[in-house]
């Protein structure tokens, strides 16, 4: 029996080996480089070091990686019968937007054997999730003393003049608005909770964000003390010197899914090995390490130090909040209207 189960195991790993070779043959075939658009900053250089050069080593084919705006987004939809890119690394509220209108190319996940373990919420029809972080409250351990344990902890008088927050229709600003709302009794069909507790917060905030390099810079020159912000950037923001840390809410971080989507007519072999590679061990690990993203797939190890750090295993995946993107998205350009008018001209008023 055991002889049997050996040869069974040998026969699929033969079995394996041998598709993942022809998929290589296949994206070899077609020799134009690969153009991806990325989200910038330390994601991208990950992206470059560990992705995109074991995939042009495995297959001679060059990668192109392209920063993202969020202007660009509305640019993939206008241009979507006609994309400029190959694929596209975006957060999930995108990812919705231009699925919504139709920009994206359905996913064959048999093409793609490193999605057998993906946890449910990195799944989708027209992309995979690479991996899961969370938008949290982050803050300067100098300036702030006591660790905030709610959302509602921003609303704290101590930090006037000192908070940042995201704008709206940014991905963080989303969260924020929604998890105002929720913290003060409203939802996402209940909006007008958040809207209410905003104009209450303008006073106190120093300045509004656009990006993420945004923040990092108002908390390199001590302005910020304390943002809603993707936790993912604590650690390069850290090691740059900056004293930050995430903090654990009792309300939850808001779920960021990283989602690698493939532009309308744009999916093939070459396409899938590109994503096959982007979920690999090495590539989980090194999104762990660099920028505190946890691995989208059940059966990657981390080791307990880093796994500390980083949305891990089943209970926490399943802790973070996903927010109804598709009633956001919906809305997203109407409340991004309302927060110019009523949220941006209150920002450090008395």
């Amino acid at each position: 029996m055991k002889n049997i189960m050996s040869a069974v195991m040998r026969a699929a790993l033969t079995c394996f080996a041998v598709s993942v070779l022809v998929s290589a043959q296949a994206a070899a075939d077609d020799k134009s480089p690969l153009v991806l658009l990325s989200t910038g900053g330390p994601t991208d250089t990950i992206t470059r070091d560990v992705v995109a050069k074991a995939f042009t080593k495995a297959t001679g084919i060059e990668v192109i990686i392209r920063p993202q705006s969020d202007s660009l987004i509305s640019t993939v939809v206008a241009q979507k019968d006609n994309p400029q890119y190959d694929l596209i690394l975006t957060g999930y509220d995108s990812y919705v937007y231009l699925l919504q209108n139709g920009a994206l190319d359905k996913v064959n996940y048999d093409e793609i054997p490193n999605t057998a373990n993906l946890y449910p919420l990195a799944r989708a029809t027209h992309g995979i999730g690479t991996s899961f972080t969370g938008v949290t409250l982050v803050y300067n351990t100098e300036k702030v003393q006591t660790p905030p344990t709610s959302w509602g902890d921003l609303w704290n008088p101590a930090y006037k003049g000192h908070v940042i927050i995201p704008a709206v229709p940014t991905t963080y600003g989303l969260d924020l608005l929604i998890m105002a709302a929720r913290t003060f009794g409203g939802s996402e069909q209940n909006i007008d909770v958040g809207f209410r507790k905003l104009k209450e917060l303008a006073p106190n905030v120093d300045a509004i964000y656009e990006s993420s390099s945004n923040a990092a810079q108002m908390f390199q020159l001590g302005s910020a003390w304390i943002a809603p912000w993707f936790a993912g950037r604590v650690p390069p923001t850290r090691d740059a010197g900056v004293p930050v840390a995430a903090a654990k809410l009792k309300e939850g971080q808001v779920a960021y899914i990283t989602m690698l989507c493939p532009l309308k007519g744009k999916y093939s072999k070459k396409v899938a090995l590109f994503m096959n590679m982007y979920l690999s061990t090495e590539a989980m690990v090194a999104f762990a390490k660099g920028i505190g993203e946890g691995p989208a797939r059940t059966d990657v190890v981390l080791d307990p130090a880093l796994a500390a750090t980083v949305p891990y295993g089943p209970d926490q995946v399943a802790a973070l909040i996903q927010p109804d993107w598709d009633t956001i998205v919906r809305h997203r350009n109407e409340w991004a209207q309302r927060f110019q008018r009523e949220i941006v001209p209150l920002v450090g008023k008395k």
